[in-house]
C-alpha cells in the first residue's frame, strides 16, 4: 500500500514534469519559428527601404541634372543688354574652344615622332579637356522634353 502511494506520487509528478518539459520544448520551438519569421520580415523591409532609397536618389539626381541644365541655359541668356556682335562673340566661345581643342589633339597626335612620357601626359590632359568640351557641347546640353 505504501509502495502504491509512493508510486502514484512520483508517477504523477513525473508525468507532470514530463508534460512541463514537452510544453517548454514546444514553446521554445515556436519562439524560434516566430523569431526566424520576424528576421525574414525585417530583411524584406530593409530590402524594400533600400529600393525606395535608390529610387529617391535617382529622382534627386535627375532633378539636379535638370536644374544644372536649366541654369546653364539661363546663364547663356543672361548676357544682358549688349550689342549684337558681343552676343555673337559670347556664343562663339564654346564652339571655338571645342574646335581649338580638337585641332590641338590632332596636332599633337601627328607631331609625335617618338613616344615619351611627357607627350603621353600632355595628350592625356588635352584629350580629357577635348572630350569634356565635346560632351558638354553635344551630349549634355540636349533640350528637355516638354510635358504635354
Amino acid at each position: 500500500m505504501i509502495l502504491e502511494v509512493v508510486s502514484l506520487i512520483f508517477g504523477g509528478g513525473a508525468t507532470g514534469l514530463l508534460g512541463t518539459f514537452v510544453n517548454r520544448a514546444f514553446g521554445y520551438a515556436e519562439k524560434q519559428r516566430d523569431y526566424a519569421h520576424e528576421i525574414k520580415l525585417q530583411d524584406l523591409a530593409m530590402k524594400q527601404r533600400g529600393m525606395e532609397l535608390e529610387k529617391e536618389a535617382e529622382i534627386a539626381e535627375s532633378a539636379a541634372a535638370a536644374t544644372i541644365r536649366s541654369d546653364s541655359y539661363k546663364h547663356d541668356l543672361a548676357a544682358g543688354n549688349t550689342s549684337k556682335w558681343v552676343n555673337n562673340l559670347l556664343r562663339l566661345v564654346r564652339p571655338v574652344l571645342t574646335l581649338f581643342l580638337v585641332g590641338l589633339v590632332a596636332g599633337i597626335w601627328w607631331s609625335l615622332g617618338e613616344e615619351n612620357e611627357l607627350a603621353d601626359q600632355i595628350v592625356a590632359g588635352v584629350l580629357y579637356l577635348t572630350t569634356t568640351a565635346i560632351t558638354w557641347w553635344f551630349g549634355d546640353r540636349c533640350p528637355t522634353r516638354k510635358s504635354p
